[in-house]
């Protein structure tokens, strides 16, 4: 049999009119069943996304807690040269509020209950404007190991526009 032939005639038959609506047909459904899931997995990605809080809901003023053996503890020292406004420290599971820090200052220190991490999101008010500096990704990231922590801060307005930051992280020293 002569090799033109036989492909002319199974491509012929591969691409008869039923066979040509049996494969369009699969397509269609292979393309609406995969726009359906894409569309169901962006609606849950998108609910996902409204439902995460900016910050977390447990807002923890020193009087309100208990110390515990297990307890990390967290100061601030303001380096730079302007008043830090009532400083709000951001960790995935806490909020502590620390306050105002006057320049070259130092707070006390806030009971951290679910512990102080290398890094941590910001609120603060510059000039009757409130700063919130989040963090990025938390992925990965757990408490410190020791009890008293020294976050070493300074504020710079002028990064804001920069960098979306107004607070710099200088030092996270390690007390106890």
């Amino acid at each position: 049999m002569n090799y033109r032939r036989a492909f002319a005639s199974e491509r012929t038959f591969f691409f008869t009119p039923g066979t040509c609506a049996l494969f369009a047909t699969f397509f269609l459904f292979i393309l609406f069943s995969t726009s359906c899931s894409s569309t169901l997995v962006k609606k849950e990605t998108s609910q996902t996304i409204t439902s995460i809080p900016s910050l977390p809901k447990n807002t923890l003023q020193p009087t309100q807690l208990k110390i515990q053996s297990s307890d990390q503890q967290l100061r601030i020292t303001n380096q730079g040269s302007l008043l830090i406004h009532n400083l709000v420290v951001v960790f995935p599971d806490d909020r502590i509020t620390f306050g105002d820090v006057l320049p070259g200052a130092a707070t006390d220190y806030q009971i951290v209950p679910h512990g102080v991490y290398r890094y941590a999101a910001y609120n603060v008010n510059v000039d009757g404007k409130i700063f919130e500096q989040p963090v990025v990704d938390w992925i990965g990231e757990a408490p410190m190991e020791g009890k008293s922590f020294t976050y070493i801060l300074e504020l710079d307005p002028s990064r804001w526009e920069t960098e979306n930051q107004v607070i710099r992280l200088i030092k996270v020293s390690k007390d106890r």
